[in-house]
C-alpha cells in the first residue's frame, strides 16, 4: 500500500507576490498553439488549472468523455483567457499499477480524448482569428 502525505506550506504573502511577479502571462490560445499535435504531450497539466467560474462556464467546462475530459477543459479555458504560468512545481504525480493510466486500454482511449481536445482548440483558434465586429469594440484579431 502506498500513501502520500501532504502538509500545507504556509508562506508569507510576499513569497506569493514574488512568484506572481516572475510568472509568464501567455495569451489566450497559446497553450493550444504550443501543442504540436494530438499525438504529442499537452504542454501543461490540466490538474494545475485554476480559473474563474465564468470563464470555465463560457469555455464549455469539462467535455463529456470517458477519459481525458480535462484536456478539452484546459484547451477551452486557456483559449478563452490569458493566464499565468508559475515558475515552480505546483503538484506531484504519484504512479501505481492500479491507476487508469497504467491499464492496457488506456493509450487508445487517451489518443481519442487528445484528438477531441486538440480539434476543440483548433476550432477556438479559428474563432480568435475571425475579424471582430463593431459590436465587440476593443477586440483585436490574432491572425498573422
Amino acid at each position: 500500500m502506498c500513501r502520500l502525505v501532504c502538509r500545507p506550506s504556509y508562506r508569507p504573502l510576499d513569497h506569493h507576490l514574488a512568484l506572481l511577479n516572475s510568472a509568464r502571462f501567455p495569451c489566450a490560445g497559446d497553450v493550444w498553439r504550443h501543442w504540436a499535435s494530438p499525438d504529442s504531450t499537452i504542454p501543461i497539466g490540466p490538474t494545475t488549472l485554476l480559473a474563474r467560474t465564468g470563464i470555465v462556464r463560457a469555455s464549455g467546462g469539462y467535455a463529456a468523455l470517458p477519459q481525458g475530459e480535462d484536456y478539452a477543459y484546459l484547451v477551452g479555458v486557456t483559449g478563452a483567457a490569458r493566464g499565468a504560468l508559475l515558475p515552480t512545481v505546483v503538484y506531484h504525480y504519484r504512479k501505481h499499477a492500479e491507476q487508469m493510466t497504467a491499464q492496457p486500454e488506456y493509450p487508445a482511449m487517451e489518443l481519442l480524448a487528445r484528438r477531441f481536445a486538440w480539434n476543440h482548440g483548433k476550432h477556438l483558434e479559428s474563432l480568435r482569428k475571425e475579424k471582430c465586429t463593431s459590436r465587440f469594440r476593443g477586440c483585436a484579431s490574432t491572425s498573422a
